[in-house]
């Protein structure tokens, strides 16, 4: 594989991705065509069913994404069956757009599509692992993962990020409550969540929890050394992960 030349401008080069497993909808989706901007990680997201045929990606791509920005010079993507049938690449030919393979994490990737797709699928659902550590190194204790609903799934992702964080310590209460406890997570700006200078009340009311009930800290851990939001227990009761 030979990497990429710098583009000269957006949307010249995308990545391209279908995460599946999300909620359902009423019409049926519950995937979604995920397309990313090489040069400014825009991204573009749109639903899909899982088995759709490559004659109904090119439909939806064309539809979401060249309509707005025109024809790219290239679409990078992993080997996928989707991409590869004859029709896909007769209508990328035509359109004379190399299709270029590659594993998710190539550098011609920067695992710009996962790490987009990651933060997507944390748009839907939140989750967590409760830690401990006896001296025998950290052992999992109990797992969390919640669907987000109604007016959950409005919040700005800073808010549902905080939110894994409110639920898993309601959740864990029996644990965590009186113990000092570190919660890791992967949205940096979380770090700063009690000293920021401008709360809404929603985040006013989750602070006031957290501090009545809990001694903690919070601590940044990249997403991909975190399986999860965590809550750390440096003591007898170690995290959230």
């Amino acid at each position: 594989l030979q990497p990429l030349e710098p583009p000269q401008r957006p949307w010249q080069y995308m990545t391209m991705d279908i995460v599946i497993g999300l909620p359902a909808r009423p019409n049926g989706n519950y995937a979604v065509l995920v397309v990313v901007n090489h040069l400014t990680l825009m991204a573009h997201f749109a639903p899909c069913r899982t088995m759709i045929i490559a004659k109904e990606t090119v439909r939806l791509f064309i539809s979401t994404i060249v309509r707005l920005h025109g024809i790219p010079l290239a679409i990078i993507n992993d080997r996928d069956p989707k991409f590869t049938s004859r029709f896909w690449q007769g209508t990328w030919n035509q359109y004379s757009t190399r299709l270029q393979f590659s594993s998710t994490y190539h550098p011609q990737i920067d695992g710009q599509t996962e790490r987009t797709n990651q933060t997507m699928e944390h748009d839907q659902a939140v989750g967590a692992v409760l830690v401990q550590d006896q001296g025998n190194g950290v052992q999992p204790i109990a797992y969390l993962s919640k669907k987000l609903h109604g007016a959950e799934l409005n919040y700005p992702i800073h808010d549902k990020e905080a939110l894994a964080i409110i639920i898993a310590f309601k959740m864990w209460r029996c644990y965590l409550e009186g113990r000092q406890a570190t919660v890791y997570i992967d949205h940096y700006s979380l770090k700063y969540l009690k000293t920021q200078p401008n709360l809404s009340r929603r985040q006013v009311r989750w602070i006031d929890f957290l501090e009545t009930h809990f001694h903690y800290e919070i601590m940044y851990k990249p997403g991909h050394k975190n399986k999860a939001d965590a809550l750390s227990r440096p003591a007898n009761i170690a995290a959230i992960q």
